[in-house]
C-alpha cells in the first residue's frame, strides 16, 4: 500500500471517526478500540469509493489474478541480439548454435534461461523462429 493511501486513510479517520468520538464518553482503551472497530466495519468498509466505485470491503474481497506461470517464466528470461553467420549459426557464451537457414545475415534475438543454455529460443522481428540447436 502506498504512502499516499495510508496518509489518506488516517485523514479519513481524523475527519470522520475522531470527530464522532470526540463528543463521546470513552472510559478505556478497550472501549476506544471497540468503537474504532465498529466504525471501520459499519462505516469505512461500506462507503463507496469515488474512483473505484466499490467499497473497501468489496475491493479487498476480490481475489488477485494469478498470472500464467509461462508468462512469469518468460518475464525472467534473458535476451541477447546476435547476427546469424553464413553457416546459419550464432554464438552465445562460448557455445555455437544452429538456427533456421532463412535467418542468415540477420540480427536475431536469442531468448534463454542463463542457467540452462541447452534451450535457446530464436526470434526475428518479434516472430518465433523455433529453437537454436547446439552445434557440435
Amino acid at each position: 500500500m502506498g504512502r499516499g493511501k495510508i496518509e489518506r486513510f488516517f485523514r479519513t479517520v481524523r475527519d470522520q471517526f475522531l470527530i464522532e468520538v470526540a463528543h463521546s464518553e470513552i472510559s478505556s482503551l478497550e472501549v476506544l478500540e471497540e468503537r474504532f472497530q465498529g466504525w471501520v466495519e459499519q462505516v469505512y468498509h461500506r462507503r463507496i469509493h469515488s474512483e473505484t466505485g466499490q467499497t473497501p470491503l468489496e475491493r479487498f474481497s476480490i481475489k488477485p489474478k494469478i498470472p500464467d506461470l509461462a508468462l512469469v517464466r518468460e518475464a525472467f528470461l534473458f535476451s541477447e541480439v546476435r547476427t546469424v553467420t553464413k553457416t546459419a549459426t550464432v554464438s552465445l557464451y562460448g557455445n555455437d548454435y544452429e538456427v533456421d537457414q532463412a535467418l542468415v545475415g540477420r540480427k536475431v534475438d536469442l531468448v534463454f534461461d542463463p542457467f540452462d543454455l541447452s534451450l535457446i529460443n530464436v526470434r526475428y522481428m518479434d516472430r518465433d523462429f523455433g529453437k537454436a540447436v547446439i552445434h557440435k
